[in-house]
């Protein structure tokens, strides 16, 4: 009976886990959302949801590449800083040696990178379903059997979990899942431990929680947060056995195997890649190891609570104030512990106010998350058991449990990316109330009296109303909805399956979307096509964009990128992308080349010294000694003392008191305005072409989508131009009116006159107002042209689109994607005439092979122009009398375009009067 019942679990898990594998994988490989049949490579051909697998991608290409896992920067990063701290030290290794192992299984039946590619895709799905063996583990220690059954069912109907985002969605190639699983494994021994019956057993399970731990360290750079979780049970759990009088040995004895095998293995990581410092990590278990000393020596003086409590609290009041006073000496553990409980917090910086994971959930979002009342059901649960906690407070697994659920929920009050941390003990504490309320109803007593009476008399003696009522909340509130949500959120949006015919109105809730992982892959397949005769890809010319895509970018588009998802380069993409002139955004190119030669010199771009060749360049342009010349090389080498702008308010016109312009910013602003208002637009493409050449770097092309244009406000946030939405309704590129429900519309001074019942009546909305200036900035040219015209790239000079996606962006008629290149440009000069007669006040205008217009110039009297021509079969358009007269073909070359040798051409233009 014992083994039928043990074999009856065992397949009743199977069944468990490969139900969670069928929802996070069967509609996602079957839709065929996640093959691009154009492409070659695994990064090409397997689309995987989200920037952040696209850099594993790239990892591992480089394992493939060069047989060892790389440790350094990657040299495409941050171009053309590379390194400037561990933060682009690349990715852990196991989640991407555990995925190149995996494929091994695979490539006997298919070509290695279709084995790779799978493997990437599948992997997160497979990590998702194995998450419910630790869960049903975990219900069965603490509870019963049953209800890690119920727990372990519970985790293939979260949605949450199903879908994407850090969930566990086939393509979804993230250490979310594996994640998820590793710490809770890490729980499950840890609590093995305390549970355990002897101590050489809790030493035991303590070291393989500990083992967990280090596999942390090797999966996530953040796995100073499971050190930090267990550190926190720890302390609560102290004062409470201190509290009373118990010395709870087994409980010692885990925390310190756990922490000291766990710790081992972190440092071998961090030595491993040069990375290892006073980490948080160390720091708590210094914490956790001298107060288990010091409750061996409460015990062994047998001191009282009275004493020993209050001997606690003071070193913890020390310890704080050690925090406070060292917060400035740059050692990690403090600087972090000081974040947290003094300072900007885990999520703290600019950029993190920008980032939508960052950002909390409310309350509708977090319950529906998980279904319309599973988590109502864990918050009963939670409160359940911190009741029986108080009724037997030896249970110090209860208190384990219960630390981990409030841990929980403040990490997701502090930001939403952390909600699937709670997957589990909303399994777990959801599944023991339903557990309890099957229990309490007896279902098994209602069938034996069905059977004892028989026949439809026994049905309606044997079912009362609390099995009706029980029967009804499982089956209605939890089993069903979610099961239906679950669907919602594994189907795909895209591919063979017609979601909304499948839902109806809630069809795009949840579910994987790779539209935008389509349309970024396309295009970074014809950047991979560009500068192939180079064969290094860190020495082909620089890609800038928004941060978002910079993983895509040098996972498919082999080229280096500016700005990246580590959130390296944001000031400068920040700064081109709000760029009003191409002055401005080709000035903010030679600021960065210039930080990369401070980089490359001194070892650090933030302060330095520029090279005598590039001081020259400099001081040839703008002058020397007092002149401009001086002043931006004091700006570029250090701009903390002689960038005017750092710690200045934020465009304080429109009303903010607080932000202020950061070191960089400051930098780029202020040496950006420097040359701007010194020289004309040809002698900045000159300087920059000759500081290309002394320092070796070249930033060429741009890549926009219509994403963009979206979060324009964040540009103009994290370059320290604007600061609407964030501090003030108003700056320089946008506006705020509002407008009442008959249409009328109020400034802000007019809404502050109106009553409040006036207020209430009228329901005024506000209404964002785009300033011309918005429209000048490089990113709107670059992607839509102008104001009044939708062109991508339309008259500038400079930056010619060579990529137009063929993708929509998504409910436009516009492109996905544009990709513009920057070139010096040649220069064709000429004279226009006709029958022998030089005509002046003609227009000239240059178009590019894609038909965009791009320089134009009006002829002299004596019939001359002069205009910068792009690469390729350009033509030179006449416009006489606001009427097209001449179209001539000039063929440009790339060098000829680039200005290497000779870059002048002349051509004359003899106009057709008579057409």
């Amino acid at each position: 009976m014992k083994m039928k019942t043990k074999y009856m679990t065992a397949v009743m898990l199977v069944g468990i886990f490969f139900c969670v594998l069928f929802f996070n994988t069967y509609w996602n490989a079957t839709s065929g959302v996640g093959l691009n049949p154009d492409g070659d490579t695994f990064e090409e051909k397997y689309y995987l949801a989200g920037p952040d697998p696209y850099y594993n991608a790239r990892t591992i290409r480089r394992v493939l590449e060069t047989g060892e896992y790389p440790t350094g920067a990657d040299p495409l990063l941050n171009y053309p800083l590379g390194a400037v701290g561990s933060s682009n030290a690349g990715r852990p290794p196991l989640l991407n040696v555990v995925t190149i192992g995996f494929s091994g299984l695979l490539q006997p039946f298919m070509p290695l990178d279709d084995a790779i590619g799978l493997s990437m895709q599948f992997i997160p799905a497979l990590f998702g379903a194995l998450l419910i063996f630790p869960v049903y583990m975990i219900g069965k220690t603490l509870f019963n059997k049953k209800t890690g059954l119920i727990s372990a069912l519970f985790i293939a109907l979260i949605p949450i979990h199903i879908a994407s985002g850090h969930g566990s969605a086939y393509t979804l190639f993230d250490h979310d899942s594996f994640i998820l699983l590793l710490i809770t494994t890490t729980y499950m021994f840890f609590l093995f431990g305390l549970k355990s019956d002897n101590d050489n057993k809790s030493i035991f399970y303590g070291a393989l929680a500990g083992v967990g731990l280090g596999a942390l360290s090797f999966t996530w750079v953040e796995a100073r947060y499971a050190f930090a979780v267990l550190a926190v049970y720890f302390v609560v759990q102290l004062f409470i056995n201190l509290l009373r009088t118990r010395y709870d040995i087994k409980f010692l004895f885990t925390s310190c195997s756990a922490f000291l095998v766990g710790i081992g293995l972190f440092s071998l990581h961090h030595l491993s890649r040069g990375t290892l410092t006073f980490r948080l990590p160390i720091l708590l278990t210094g914490i956790v190891l001298g107060l288990v000393v010091f409750r061996y020596a409460m015990k062994k003086y047998n001191v009282p609570w009275i004493l020993s409590i209050p001997s606690l609290l003071i070193s913890g009041g020390v310890f704080v104030g050690i925090v406070f006073l060292l917060k400035d000496a740059g050692i990690s553990a403090i600087t972090k512990i000081y974040s947290i409980i003094g300072g900007s917090g885990i999520y703290g910086t600019e950029v993190s106010l920008t980032i939508a994971e960052a950002g909390t959930f409310n309350l509708s979002r977090t319950a529906m998350s998980f279904g319309p009342a599973m988590i109502w059901f864990a918050f009963a649960g939670l409160l359940f058991l911190m009741y029986k906690w108080m009724r037997d407070r030896k249970r110090s697994d209860y208190v384990f449990i219960i630390v981990l659920f409030l841990v929980s929920m403040w990490m997701l009050s502090i930001a939403g990316r952390f909600i699937n941390d709670l997957v589990p003990l909303v399994a777990l504490m959801s599944g023991w109330l339903v557990c309890l309320l099957v229990d309490k109803t007896n279902y098994k007593k209602m069938i034996a009296g069905i059977k004892a009476i028989g026949g439809i008399r026994g049905v309606r003696h044997g079912i009362k109303l609390p099995h009706i009522f029980t029967f009804s909340c499982v089956a209605f509130l939890l089993i069903l909805p979610n099961a239906y949500m679950c669907m919602v959120y594994a189907v795909p949006v895209g591919g063979t399956y017609d979601k909304q015919e499948m839902f109806g109105d809630d069809w795009d809730a949840g579910g994987i979307s790779l539209y935008k992982e389509r349309y970024w892959v396309d295009a970074f397949m014809w950047l991979n096509d560009q500068d192939t005769e180079i064969e290094e890809h860190v020495d082909r010319p620089g890609f800038i964009s928004w941060w978002d895509y910079g993983f895509y970018e040098v996972a498919v588009g082999a080229h280096p990128t500016v700005a990246d998802n580590f959130q390296e380069g944001i000031p400068c993409a920040a700064n081109f992308l709000t760029s009003e002139t191409e002055d401005e955004a080709i000035a903010v190119l030679i600021v960065r080349l210039c930080e990369g030669e401070l980089q490359k010199n001194s070892g650090t771009y933030l302060k330095g010294v520029l090279s005598e060749e590039v001081r020259d360049i400099i001081e040839d342009y703008l002058g020397c000694c007092k002149k401009p010349g001086q002043e931006l090389i004091n700006i570029l080498e250090n701009p903390e003392k002689y960038a005017p702008s750092y710690n200045e308010l934020v465009a304080p016109e429109y009303g903010n008191t607080q932000l202020k312009i950061s070191l960089e910013n400051a930098r780029y602003q202020d040496a950006v305005k420097l040359i701007t208002d010194t020289l004309e637009l040809e002698q900045i493409v000159e300087m920059h072409k000759e500081i290309e050449d002394a320092t070796g770097f070249s930033i060429r092309y741009y890549g926009a989508e219509g994403y963009d244009l979206s979060i324009f406000t964040v540009f103009d946030f994290l370059s320290d131009k604007g600061t609407y939405g964030f501090a003030t309704t108003e700056d320089r590129y946008f506006d705020t009116t509002w407008v009442d429900v008959n249409g009328k519309e109020y400034t802000e001074e007019q809404l502050g006159t109106l009553s409040r019942t006036d207020l209430e009546k009228l329901n005024p909305q506000a209404r964002t107002i785009r300033k011309d200036t918005y429209y000048t900035t490089m990113v709107y040219r670059a992607y839509k042209g102008g104001k009044d015209v939708e062109i991508p790239g339309y008259g500038l000079k400079h930056f010619y689109p060579k990529y137009i996606s063929p993708y929509p962006y998504p409910g436009t008629q516009y492109p996905a994607v544009v990709i513009l290149e920057y070139h010096a440009g040649a220069i064709v000069t000429g004279v226009v005439s006709y029958d022998n007669v030089t005509l002046g006040n003609v227009g000239v205008i240059v178009y590019d092979e894609l038909g965009v217009p791009h320089d134009f110039n009006v002829t002299n009297t004596l019939g001359e122009y002069s205009v910068v021509v792009p690469p390729g079969n350009v033509t030179l358009r006449t416009i006489v009398n606001e009427t097209i007269s001449q179209d001539i073909s000039v063929l440009v070359t790339e060098d000829e375009a680039n200005r290497i040798g000779e870059y002048k051409k002349h051509v004359d233009i003899v106009v057709e009067l008579d057409k």
